[in-house]
């Protein structure tokens, strides 16, 4: 990882490559996150006390920036940047003893983004959208760079930022000689918003079908038009800004918000299938090497997995199919299948078998 000669930025293009020309379709979908290594020492690039959604709190850990790719087909992460905090900058003996090149300046997680989308639109990739979670959204450049772009975006926001409300249509002309309304938080425009103006979707998910409430209307931020889209459960409500350059329906921003969290998916699976955060390395050369290579591996993963759709394998089942050495063994691929099928169905009865006896638990101890 550290020392080895080989040109790992050429097998990031390939594999931005590839994941772009299996996934790409029609509403396409770029989702910005980022994911946090925890760590112990103080000698690991880029580390320092922090916070990270990865442990919910400030913590001893390396942060870093996925830019993810997203479609009806599948998902996968296209680039990565480490998060560098100001006070690693600011000493030039720690950066060389963990061989950070001198040419590296600090830089915001938003501006990690807009360096990854402005190196894709270069290289001809597009999505129809980019989501990001509120982290993003309060960065006025950002949103300046996906317009500058016509990139459309449904960003998150911060439930107290204050804005006008634009109740009818949005009219830009108008805007730019003055708003007519007077500026209000989103949570007190959440509460104006009137009951029949919120719509219950049933939208698939994991654990079955969601109950979130949807609603959208129009506001005017830093005076400029955006579209406001807010989902609520219960009385937890979340809001999203939102811009196209084409018009948009309201059910394409609530696909496409709802899609966000394949970016969380990725992160799940490299690091439970091909071991993203299990490192010993500290050095940066070492670190983009490593993120890299899992991130390779995921995708290859994720290939068989579209190519094979039609067994609706999982990711550990491929993975745990391609560490069997069929081939060095001379075992015909028929063989592998049937036995990957015979795993299959003694893990569904497993399940099931669990299934029963847990009731049976309950029902006795209801009767006691």
């Amino acid at each position: 990882m550290r020392s080895a000669k080989w040109d790992h930025e050429q097998l990031r293009q390939w594999h931005e490559r590839s994941v772009y020309t299996e996934l790409s379709d029609d509403e396409s979908c770029w989702d910005v996150d980022d994911t946090g290594f925890l760590k112990q020492g103080s000698d690991s690039v880029g580390v320092q006390r922090q916070y990270t959604g990865t442990a919910g709190k400030t913590t001893n850990c390396q942060i870093g920036v996925c830019l993810a790719f997203s479609s009806y087909k599948g998902y996968a992460i296209t680039d990565f940047r480490l998060y560098l905090p100001e006070s690693w900058l600011k000493d030039s003996e720690r950066c060389r003893k963990a061989g950070i090149p001198e040419d590296v300046v600090f830089q915001t997680k938003a501006r990690l983004v807009q360096e990854m989308l402005a190196q894709a639109l270069a290289n001809g990739y597009r999505a129809s959208c980019l989501t990001a979670d509120a982290d993003y959204g309060k960065a006025p450049y950002l949103r300046a760079f996906l317009q500058k772009e016509q990139l459309a975006f449904a960003l998150g926001i911060q439930k107290k930022l204050h804005v006008h409300w634009l109740k009818g249509k949005l009219r830009p002309l108008r805007l730019a000689g003055g708003l007519r309304s007077a500026e209000m938080s989103l949570e007190a425009i959440a509460r104006e918003v009137k009951a029949t103006d919120w719509l219950r979707l049933p939208l698939p998910g994991s654990q079955g079908p969601s109950s979130y409430e949807w609603a959208q209307t129009q506001i005017a931020l830093d005076g400029k038009p955006y579209g406001l889209l807010m989902r609520r459960l219960g009385e937890d409500i979340r809001f999203f800004l939102t811009w196209s350059p084409e018009p948009r329906d309201f059910l394409y921003w609530v696909r496409q918000i709802k899609r966000r969290w394949d970016v969380e998916r990725c992160f799940q699976e490299a690091k439970q299938e091909v071991g993203l955060d299990e490192y010993q390395i500290r050095l940066w050369t070492s670190w983009h090497r490593h993120i890299l290579l899992a991130l390779v591996l995921v995708w290859v993963l994720a290939k068989l997995k579209l190519q094979f759709s039609w067994e609706k394998w999982t990711l550990p089942q491929i993975r745990q199919l391609m560490r069997i050495p069929w081939l060095e063994q001379g075992i015909p691929a028929a063989h592998s299948l049937q036995w990957l099928h015979w795993k299959r169905q003694h893990n569904f009865k497993a399940t099931k078998s669990h299934w029963k006896r847990a009731r049976q638990a309950l029902f006795q101890l209801e009767a006691a």
